[in-house]
């Protein structure tokens, strides 16, 4: 089934109207025959008979109809008419309900979630070459501020005591811990790192191609969603009156580009407020990312090991070491920010081997998954009213106004209703025309 216009035309948006002439012009025609004795009394008698009645029924749905969309002056029947305008916010409540009960429950989530590969998602986006290149800059553009643990006074005391006990990777890697959780917990590092995220997150949202992945995904989700049944090809069917497009690609472009739209408002809100609850999220998860690696997570192994290899090669005795850590750090700075350098590569490298290792190792991406799962359903269930208040929200009067809404309807579903039309012209006229029959076979 596809949502674009009918082909009929003229005819398919004035079915209706068409069979109510039909029938009228029908009506007066065999009456006027039946007066100028053109038509046998009895049988031109049925034959008027079965147009009066596609007229009345024609006429009736047509206030059946009408009354869904409009208001209709008549009186004491007024009041029963623009059913959709006076009945908004029981039609908004429903469609919330709906929402939060059967659509998007935290059940139906959890069944859906555990049915798709977040990892997998990821993984097909990186394949490109050219996304790939571009999260390596993104990754990058994130790991720059972290040079400055190297002139964290905590960092500086316990490499002096390390150096005077000897340059091992053990005792390296408790130092290097409680030195980064020191700098994750630098409110200049935390808003320096919130600047550089959101930074890139906008440059991200505004290349096409992440857009085109997004409609894609979003696409092949539907369309597994809609091959599940015949019911929740009914329930997309009626999602898909409230969201613009023509068919299911213009839809999901449409809110691909207003998620896009508003992430980026969100993002520039970060950047201008550096008291932001993101920032202060992001500064919480950065606090505590510094407190397992001070508590011996095996990343400070790794990192321990690598801050023996740079001390080893670049310490020199006559030097101060908090001049030297300074002198370090201006100088790994000015190497990262050459993206030809010995130093850029190797972090290029790194980050590179990173997302191989993500590519070519299932075991990771389950985990991964296992991790987004969880976190989204903790998420939902935390907040039981966050779908339908989302929902509420997009069918306010203040985004969608009443008439507007009601247009949107009428759009979407008057053509399929003008058959209601010509059904109750049909019905009508086939059940006075036998009930003329009977009347006259019975004498």
């Amino acid at each position: 089934m596809t949502d674009s216009a009918p082909a009929g035309g003229y005819l398919s948006r004035y079915r209706g109207p068409v069979s109510l002439a039909l029938a009228g012009g029908g009506l007066l025609a065999c009456e006027a025959a039946i007066w100028a004795g053109w038509l046998p009394v009895t049988g031109g008698r049925v034959l008027a008979t079965a147009f009066e009645g596609a007229t009345v029924g024609g006429l009736a749905d047509w206030f059946a109809v009408s009354a869904l969309f409009h208001r209709i002056p008549l009186p004491g029947l007024s009041r029963h008419t623009d059913l959709l305008a006076r009945k908004r916010e029981r039609l908004a409540e429903g469609i919330v309900e709906m929402t939060e009960t059967r659509w998007l429950a935290p059940d139906v989530l959890r069944e859906r979630l555990a049915g798709v590969s977040f990892a997998g998602l990821i993984a097909d986006y990186l394949r490109d070459p050219a996304r790939r290149d571009a999260v390596r800059r993104a990754l990058r553009g994130f790991v720059l501020p972290m040079t400055a643990a190297l002139e964290q006074p905590a960092l500086q005391e316990a490499l002096a005591a390390g150096l005077r006990q000897g340059l091992t990777a053990e005792r390296l890697a408790g130092v290097a811990g409680r030195g980064m959780a020191q700098a994750l917990a630098e409110p200049s590092v935390q808003s320096r790192l919130a600047d550089v995220l959101a930074l890139s997150l906008r440059r991200a949202l505004a290349e096409p191609a992440l857009r085109d992945w997004l409609t894609a995904a979003l696409l092949s989700a539907l369309a597994d969603y809609a091959g599940e049944g015949w019911w929740e090809s009914t329930k997309l069917k009626l999602a898909r009156l409230f969201v613009d497009g023509d068919d299911d690609r213009e839809r999901v472009s449409h809110l691909v580009g207003m998620l896009v739209v508003h992430a980026d408002g969100v993002l520039r809100e970060v950047e201008n407020d550096p008291a932001h609850p993101l920032r202060q999220e992001l500064a919480a998860t950065l606090a505590g990312w510094g407190s397992r690696l001070a508590g011996g997570q095996p990343a400070t192994a790794m990192l321990g090991e690598l801050l023996r290899r740079v001390l080893e090669e670049q310490w020199r005795p006559e030097g101060p070491l908090a001049h030297w850590l300074a002198g370090a750090r201006a100088s790994l700075d000015r190497a990262l920010a050459d993206p030809v350098s010995p130093v850029s590569q190797r972090l290029d490298a790194l980050i590179g081997g990173g997302i191989a290792h993500f590519l070519t190792h299932a075991e990771t991406r389950d985990g991964f998954d296992a991790s987004v799962r969880r976190l989204l359903v903790e998420v939902i269930e935390s907040r039981p009213g966050l779908i339908g208040d989302t929902v509420r929200l997009s069918l306010s009067e203040e985004r969608l106004p009443t008439r507007e809404l009601v247009r949107q309807i009428e759009d979407k579903v008057g053509d399929e209703l003008q058959w209601i039309r010509v059904n109750g012209a049909v019905i009508g006229g086939l059940a006075a025309g036998a009930i003329a029959l009977v009347r006259y076979a019975l004498g």
